[in-house]
Order: C-alpha cells, then sequence, then structure tokens
C-alpha cells in the first residue's frame, strides 16, 4: 500500500521505502518494523534472512554459546536508514490507529445501546399513554429511567431517551466525551 493511500498531501511516511535503499535493504527494514517491539533486533533480522542452521559446508551446528552478532551489512542499513527511529514512528502510527478504531468502535457501540434504550423507552411511553404502565413501571422501579418527573418532562418535551435516562445529548459528530 503506498504512502498515498493513506496520506493525501503525498509526504512520504518514515516508515516508507526511502529512494536509494535497495531491495534487500527494504526488505529487511520491512522485517524489523514488523516485528513485535519486545522481539525487534537486527539479530533477529539477520536470522530470519539467514537462519541459524547447521553450517552447509561442515553440516555441523553453530555454537550456542559464541558471540551472536548480526552481519555487519544489517547493522550499516540500520543505521544508514535510520530503522530505528522509522520502526518507532511506524508502531506510533499503528497504536493511534487502534486507539481512533476502538474509540469509533465504543461509540458505535454506545449508540446501539442508546437506540435499543431509546427503543425500550418509547415503547414503555406508548404503553403508559395507551394506559398499560407495566413497563415503564419496571423500568422505574429497576431505576433504568429516572424520576417519574423526568419521565413526565421527557414525555411532554418529546427528549430522547438520553434526556429520559438523566443523560447529557449527544455532541454533534457522534463523540461522547
Amino acid at each position: 500500500m503506498s504512502s498515498d493511500e493513506h496520506n493525501p498531501d503525498h509526504a512520504p511516511h518514515p516508515w516508507d521505502r526511502r529512494e536509494d535503499e535497495t531491495d534487500k535493504a527494504w526488505g529487511a527494514f520491512c522485517l524489523y518494523r514488523d516485528m513485535p517491539p519486545h522481539e525487534r533486533s537486527l539479530f533477529a533480522v539477520s536470522e530470519a534472512l539467514y537462519g541459524d542452521d547447521e553450517d552447509e559446508e561442515t553440516g555441523q551446528e553453530p555454537a550456542k554459546n559464541r558471540l551472536r552478532m548480526p552481519p555487519s551489512w544489517v547493522r550499516d542499513w540500520s543505521s544508514r536508514f535510520s530503522w530505528v527511529e522509522r520502526a518507532r514512528a511506524h508502531d506510533d502510527h499503528i497504536a493511534e490507529q487502534t486507539r481512533q478504531l476502538k474509540a469509533s468502535a465504543r461509540v458505535r457501540a454506545e449508540r446501539v445501546i442508546w437506540d435499543a434504550l431509546e427503543g425500550l423507552a418509547s415503547k414503555a411511553v406508548e404503553r403508559a399513554l395507551a394506559g398499560d404502565t407495566t413497563l415503564l413501571r419496571d423500568l422505574l422501579d429497576r431505576g433504568e429511567v429516572g424520576s417519574p418527573t423526568r419521565v413526565a418532562h421527557s414525555i411532554h418535551t418529546g427528549d430522547d431517551a438520553r434526556a429520559l435516562f438523566g443523560l447529557s445529548p449527544l455532541k454533534e459528530g457522534g463523540d461522547d466525551e
């Protein structure tokens, strides 16, 4: 996905491919960027690219107690192409998108709840106006509607369920914060 799709002014994101980044360096950065932050390391990139299998020439497993360092070219790419900063910017971007999605989902869920409550309140009011106060009394007894005075005021003014339940109206645009 190109930066243009999410960035209408076409300014590149820090984690986008750099013009001087080779295919191999870009692929290695993508591995690094997409690792969970607590697992992210240059050595992990090196292992992902080349593995830690047995030595092809000798057929022996690598020494487990040796100092394990990423190849110098991985360190060079990381430094030259600012992998740490770019990955951090990507992490921050993903965290913000996640926060926005969660907030949006919460608002949608609240709207569904309020729509259901408004329907229930409307049904209770309709029944009460027709002489059947059972549903309205049940809601009042459970403390879900508010005081009888507030219910009467809501019926009189035609307020929505938020007013009926003693809550402030939703702000314009759907945010309830």
